[in-house]
């Protein structure tokens, strides 16, 4: 009787409450990326933030991105299963305007964008894959393209 109660009770502190919320952590090679726009302007299915990851943190006019994803709601995440480089670099954009697709070309001039940065370095900021990673970044309208 005693074995049975103490099952129980171990049972009962290790399963999920219900209705609790257990957050997936990314796998290897996975790159989970939270985005928040603080921009003018409504995230939404025509105005989407475009996720980019690099494999180098020289990111600018000729260098293609290894993946693309997009956010439709602002302080949504999107993640990157198969992550192949280790590390990566993390870069986004808003259309602003509602007519860009990220898969075809680099964000036009005057592109609300934005990279992964740690502290105050302005450069972008290497993410680890080998274990898994998962990232927040906010943006805003400050920083555009040339």
């Amino acid at each position: 009787m005693r074995t049975v109660l103490i099952l129980a009770l171990v049972a009962g502190i290790t399963a999920p409450m219900s209705g609790a919320v257990i957050l997936k952590q990314p796998k290897a090679n996975e790159v989970a990326v939270t985005v928040a726009y603080s921009g003018k302007g409504a995230v939404d299915t025509t105005h989407e933030i475009w996720v980019f990851l690099f494999d180098t943190p020289n990111i600018g006019q000729g260098v293609r991105p290894l993946a693309v994803q997009t956010i439709k709601k602002s302080g949504d995440a999107t993640t990157f299963r198969n992550v192949t480089h280790d590390p990566v670099y993390v870069a986004v954009a808003y259309d602003d305007k509602g007519d860009y697709d990220g898969n075809l070309a680099p964000p036009p001039t005057g592109t609300p964008i934005a990279y992964y940065t740690v502290a105050s370095k302005p450069a972008a900021a290497p993410v680890k894959t080998a274990a898994g990673a998962k990232i927040n970044l906010t943006f805003s309208d400050t920083l555009r393209t040339h």
